[in-house]
């Protein structure tokens, strides 16, 4: 079943009285479904007509699309006030997740800036100690 319209409007659409419609329905060749009719059936009763190409039935069409997309949207797309209060979350844990890898970096290269002086010391214990200590930290960081 198709789009249904009511008698009057298909009469309109089918530039046809709808008295004649009317009588086609109570000789059995037309059906209606609760005072309505359905369009495929009109355009096989009616063949030389283009209904399809009907300005109001691009309008119904385009008015079910949009009704059916806008039932979508209110039931599963959040509130802009609920996006917009995530959003701040996000880019507020994003700032201070920024702000903890700065110092750790910082941290990191003081940490390597001081096993550079310390295997440039005259203890060779210190120097073997910071050498081992370098290693294993490039090491850890490259993986």
């Amino acid at each position: 079943m198709g789009h249904l319209v009511h008698v009057a409007k298909a009469a309109r659409l089918l530039n046809v009285n709808r008295g004649k419609l009317q009588d086609l329905i109570r000789s059995g060749e037309l059906q209606t479904f609760g005072g309505k009719l359905d369009l495929e059936e009109l355009e096989a009763r009616f063949p030389e007509l283009a209904i399809d190409r009907s300005p109001i039935i691009e309008r119904l069409e385009l008015i079910r699309a949009s009704a059916f997309s806008r039932r979508v949207t209110e039931t599963v797309a959040p509130e802009r006030d609920q996006l917009t209060s995530q959003l701040k979350k996000c880019n507020t844990a994003r700032s201070v997740a920024e702000g903890r890898a700065d110092k750790y970096e910082k941290l990191l290269k003081d940490v390597a800036q001081h096993l550079s002086e310390l295997q440039n010391s005259k203890d060779a214990g210190k120097c073997e100690m910071a050498a081992d200590l370098s290693r294993w930290l490039l090491a850890r960081m490259n993986r």
